[in-house]
């Protein structure tokens, strides 16, 4: 019976363990579909909430797009000076026929200011404001200033430069004291834009008691201890020039930092080298060159420059060589410091000529002008040597085939040899009606000289006559005898005797 009784509760200890298992599983299950049913309402929801959303994310859309396409352009556009402004500053969109009207207001995009403009798109148009403005201070650079004693400055002495889109005004933020002489003092310099935007530097000022800048022109001697101080008097041992000018080119343009001592305190200075002066031509004669010779243009021109340096150009472009005719030449010269002066002359390109009556006639015509009846020979021949001279300048160069031709060319050219000077010599003599003889001192290759024996007439016989002007023959060799002639005798005029008549 206690067996049957332990049965039946093992029995109903399983009932009850499968009557809670069973209650168990069933609260599950309602609960899984409680969290179903709670699921899909929160999914509904949710869709809901982004239904509505997307709906008014769209409805905000067209509103935007609306209002963009009803109102494209912006109603006013602002912008710094400077700054370029276009149609496209004011457009929402490109319209690539969008344009300002004639209606509105002319802008500077460099001047601040509000100006009222039209833009017209399509069949469309809009009223817009440009405002223009100024917010950036204007840039400044200042320097250091070294005054003398009889200098004058201003604010914009201290102004390196001054830069705004607009127009700038400088002015003393603090101003210099001059009484403060011998001292460095710092100033405040202001630089102000018709905006108002400002920009403030500071800068030095040194006031010397001595003059600090002493301007000179090239090639001027050097300044002294007075050049630099206002005192009539001075004490030269506390008041005097410390730097060594030797030193200084005084020929060139620059500017040259010296040290001067005054009253016992030293003090820096400048000597200040302009070249204002433009290179001066003291020589500038027209001149003859012959068809087939080089063309000696430089020779013609002499220059001089008080900075001793300069650059000379010779313009040719108009003359041909190759052509009878006379032609300008421009010369040209330029110093270092860029002063320039010009001159023309003219170069007549000829044929050469040994025609000895046209010799003659050209001699003639010298003649009429220097000599006359009255005179004797002696004056005659005398007068021609001067001509000579004072006429011809000596080249070691000239064409010794013919006597006619070297005095032609003589006469071309204005200049010629031993040779050249003989043969005008010769022309001109025989022409006066003075008996004249060649002679001449060979020794080739190394020397050979030619001159002229002439006989006046006046009992004593033949002379020497050397016209040729030259560094080799400083003496004036007019109507010498030959102990004269021998006196000077340095090789040169090694003739030999036997070839000439008796020469006293």
């Amino acid at each position: 019976m206690k067996r049957d009784r332990s049965i039946q509760k093992k029995i109903d200890r399983q009932k009850v363990v499968n009557y809670m298992r069973a209650n168990d599983l069933a609260a599950k299950e309602r609960e899984a579909a409680l969290h179903e049913r709670q699921e899909r309402r929160r999914k509904k929801r949710s869709r809901q909430l982004i239904f509505r959303l997307s709906m008014a994310l769209l409805a905000l859309l067209l509103v935007i797009v609306a209002i963009l396409l009803i109102f494209p352009v912006y109603s006013s556009a602002r912008m710094e000076a400077g700054t370029k402004a276009t149609v496209k500053d004011f457009l929402r969109f490109h319209f690539p026929n969008a344009a300002f009207t004639k209606d509105s207001e002319k802008f500077d995009p460099d001047v601040p200011g509000i100006y009222q403009l039209q833009i017209k798109n399509g069949l469309f148009q809009y009223h817009c404001k440009l405002t223009i403005e100024d917010t950036t201070p204007p840039e400044l650079e200042v320097k250091d200033l070294i005054a003398g004693i009889t200098d004058s400055y201003e604010v914009s002495s201290f102004v390196e430069s001054a830069e705004d889109l607009t127009d700038v005004t400088v002015d003393y933020g603090k101003a210099p004291d001059a009484s403060l002489i011998g001292e460095k003092q710092e100033l405040s310099i202001l630089a102000s834009d018709t905006a108002g935007n400002t920009t403030e530097k500071k800068a030095t000022l040194f006031l010397l008691p001595i003059i600090y800048r002493v301007n000179l022109e090239a090639g001027a001697a050097a300044p002294d201890i007075h050049s630099f101080v206002t005192d009539e008097e001075i004490n030269e041992e506390e008041t005097y020039i410390v730097s060594d000018l030797s030193a200084i080119d005084f020929n060139t343009a620059r500017e040259n930092d010296i040290e001067v001592m005054y009253q016992g305190t030293a003090y820096p200075a400048k000597i200040c080298i302009a070249d204002t002066q433009a290179p001066v031509f003291t020589l500038s004669e027209s001149f003859t060159s012959f068809l087939g010779e080089s063309i000696r243009y430089k020779t013609h021109v002499t220059v001089t420059d008080n900075s001793g340096a300069y650059d000379l150009k010779i313009d040719t472009s108009k003359v041909n060589p190759d052509a009878e005719g006379s032609y300008p030449v421009v010369y040209t010269a330029t110093d270092e410091s860029g002063n320039s002066s010009s001159v023309e002359i003219t170069l007549t390109v000829a044929k050469k000529t040994a025609d000895e009556e046209a010799l003659f006639s050209r001699v003639d015509a010298i003649l009429a002008e220097i000599i006359n009846d009255n005179m004797t020979q002696r004056e005659k021949a005398e007068a021609i040597f001067r001509y000579i001279k004072d006429s011809f300048i000596f080249v070691n160069d000239s064409d010794k085939s013919n006597y006619v031709l070297a005095a032609n060319t003589m006469l071309d050219l204005g200049q010629g040899d031993c040779y050249s000077y003989y043969a005008i010599a010769k022309a001109m003599l025989t022409r006066a009606g003075i008996k004249n003889m060649d002679i001449c001192y060979y020794n080739r290759p190394i020397r050979e000289h030619y001159w002229n024996l002439v006989d006046v007439e006046d009992g004593h016989g033949w002379y020497h006559y050397d016209t040729c002007s030259n560094e080799y023959v400083p003496e004036r060799v007019c109507l010498w005898t030959t102990a004269q002639l021998m006196e000077v005798n340095d090789g040169r005029y090694s003739y030999d005797p036997s070839q000439y008549p008796p020469i006293p």
